[in-house]
């Protein structure tokens, strides 16, 4: 399996569930993308259509804790996790902030949300408490952030510039 970013809705996840039955008697993982705009916290906390808010989940970003919590774990079908892509992406519809698609567009408006003094800390901040929340659970392998070497329309995507940064980061983490 491998879902993009907003998807699937809880109620099509359960059609799924029988396709990780599978993957896990075979030693398949899940992958999914999480984003989330104009920085990544925007809709966390928030619910999937027809359920309850809880604290520690999002719409967007920890979308992924639904499938996990309500449905996986109950039925002991836990499959590995990795998060194939993660990171800001203003392509979202519906999101408050300015104009943008990737991380490099947003800088001036992460650094006035206090996400840290210049746009880069303010990225990797948030990266961070990305971080801090995947590893809570166990059954994620990690997550990768989107993308490195970009070109063309995904430029402001481009992490390349910051990878000394991120790589400083990771190395913090112990």
């Amino acid at each position: 399996g491998g879902f993009a970013a907003g998807v699937p809705e809880y109620d099509e996840f359960i059609l799924f569930m029988p396709a990780i039955e599978t993957a896990l008697e075979f030693g398949g993982i899940l992958s999914l993308h999480e984003y989330s705009a104009p920085d990544i916290t925007w809709l966390y906390g928030g619910a999937l259509p027809g359920l309850p808010s809880y604290p520690d989940r999002g719409s967007l970003t920890f979308r992924y804790r639904w499938y996990y919590r309500d449905l996986l774990e109950p039925a002991n079908l836990v499959i590995p996790l990795v998060i194939s892509e993660a990171g800001v992406d203003g392509i979202i519809g519906g999101r408050p902030g300015p104009n943008g698609l990737g991380w490099k567009d947003f800088q001036g408006y992460f650094v006035e949300a206090g996400w840290g003094p210049d746009g880069t800390t303010a990225y990797i901040n948030q990266l961070g408490w990305y971080d801090a929340g995947v590893r809570q659970d166990g059954y994620v392998i990690g997550f990768t952030v989107f993308t490195a070497g970009a070109f063309g329309q995904w430029e402001s995507y481009d992490i390349n510039d910051i990878l000394p940064d991120l790589w400083n980061y990771h190395n913090g983490q112990g």
